[in-house]
């Protein structure tokens, strides 16, 4: 009731701390939404070689702590990437 204001963390930092720190909590929410979906992603190839086997496994580009990160799995990420991003630039036409 006492933050009737749409906004989420913003409008409530806002009216309970002031405008600098809704604008410090809002970059840290952001900041950790962008790290919640750069792990997602770098998930994917780990799905894949369950269901998929052996198919990303194409291209060794470096080891990381004994892991292999193969080209296939690097370009899969970046695919993901993109068609997310083209799908959330393009969101309003898929809903209407």
């Amino acid at each position: 009731n006492r933050c009737p204001d749409a906004g989420g963390v913003y409008s409530y930092a806002k009216e309970a701390f002031g405008y600098d720190h809704a604008f410090i909590s809002a970059w840290f929410l952001s900041l950790t939404y962008l790290a919640i979906f750069w792990a997602n992603v770098t998930s994917l190839p780990l799905f894949s070689s369950y269901f998929l086997g052996n198919f990303l496994k194409f291209g060794l580009n470096y080891t990381i702590l004994g892991y292999e990160v193969f080209l296939g799995e690097a370009l899969t990420c970046i695919a993901t990437i993109i068609i997310v991003a083209l799908f959330m630039t393009n969101f309003r036409k898929f809903i209407n």
